[in-house]
């Protein structure tokens, strides 16, 4: 008797369902045939019989196993072992939709209707949580609140999303990807609506008010998303953390992230789709161009100016006055001492020495 183990997919689930057998209990199988679908919160994938012989499935459809636990007997004989029966669901009518246990669970949350899905096969989590956002969004959205979409689902955009969901005058309801693995994930209860092409069509239909760049030091993605939803009349939307502070007379550009205890000083200018990170400080008078990224711990001194598209580090410091050009890149932890024109690169120098310091005594 061979045993049939739920196998790991992926290095974030630790449990699978089964989504559907494919071979009858005591049918006949060979090695290689694929006998059942198992589905996590990612991906559905096939499960091989490892060798020949007549399988027993130990578990029903739907039913929610640990990696590594029994999914399947492959015995000598089509009767089931003596020590279990066959827990395999009869079939459904004909002409009934299939569907996983999560996207039931979900559809019947949601309000969605299975059966209006055109789908051959089993219907899959991502594919009606991708449905609820292009047909039914499931958010009643309040009077007067803006519903956003957020460009990008990587971490850039997860802190967006948290800054997003702090504020009562707009509501997060989708993020549009071009990494197909994130499709249908949710992110704080915001689902991952598609890839990135699908953001014209969404404005079409209605399926939001404005939206924002959630995507932070890749420079030219940034940059070239601002720049699309500007062409397509998109209106851009500020996520400002509850705890930045935003001092008299400063002047703020569109689709700005600033993050926790960002402080922005008196008279200062920020211009359109910057990403400051936490704990950014700029004092009075400063000035930053277009399109700047600042890591976490930053501080500009007062009267510093920045060009557009440029690119800090980690724990920059910048004296008073000073002129920072466009499209530079500065690298974390450096002092700016003086002026740096337009395309240069500040880069650290690595430490000369290390040594272990004596303990003790």
């Amino acid at each position: 008797m061979i045993e049939l183990r739920v196998p790991r997919e992926d290095v974030n689930d630790d449990t699978a369902t089964v989504a559907r057998w494919l071979v009858p209990a005591g049918a006949p199988v060979v090695a290689g045939q694929v006998v059942c679908e198992l589905e996590t919160t990612k991906t559905i994938f096939e499960v091989c019989a490892p060798a020949g012989g007549h399988l027993h499935p130990a578990a029903p459809e739907k039913a929610e196993l640990a990696v590594g636990a029994l999914l399947a007997r492959i015995t000598d004989s089509p009767e089931p072992p003596a020590d279990a029966e066959s827990l395999v669901e009869a079939p459904r009518e004909a002409g009934a939709v299939r569907a996983t246990r999560q996207a039931e669970e979900f559809a019947r949350t949601h309000g969605i209707d299975l059966g209006a899905l055109a789908h051959r096969g089993i219907l899959t989590l991502k594919e009606v949580q991708a449905a609820a956002g292009l047909r039914k969004p499931h958010w009643q959205t309040p009077s007067g609140v803006r519903r956003v979409l957020v460009l990008g689902a990587g971490v850039a955009a997860m802190q967006v999303l948290d800054i997003l969901l702090h504020d009562r005058e707009v509501l997060p309801v989708g993020c549009l990807d071009d990494d197909a693995s994130l499709h249908g994930v949710q992110l704080f209860g915001v689902p991952v609506l598609g890839a990135l092409d699908r953001l014209e069509e969404l404005w079409r239909e209605g399926a939001f008010d404005a939206a924002i760049v959630g995507i932070g030091t890749n420079l030219p993605v940034r940059v070239a998303m601002f720049r699309r939803l500007q062409d397509s009349g998109i209106p851009l939307v500020n996520a400002i953390d509850p705890s930045a502070r935003i001092n008299r007379q400063a002047v703020l550009g569109q689709g700005l992230v600033l993050c926790a205890f960002v402080h922005v000083g008196v008279a200062a200018i920020l211009g359109d789709n910057c990403f400051l990170a936490a704990h950014s400080n700029l004092d009075h008078h400063c000035s930053l161009g277009r399109h700047v990224v600042m890591g976490p711990g930053c501080l500009l001194s007062g009267s510093v100016g920045v060009g557009d598209e440029t690119l800090f580090g980690s724990g920059v410091v910048v004296q008073p006055g000073l002129k920072v050009g466009a499209r530079c890149r500065v690298a974390s932890g450096s002092v700016i001492l003086r002026d740096i024109p337009s395309d240069h690169a500040v880069k650290m120098r690595p430490p000369t020495e290390i040594v272990r310091l004596k303990s003790g005594g």
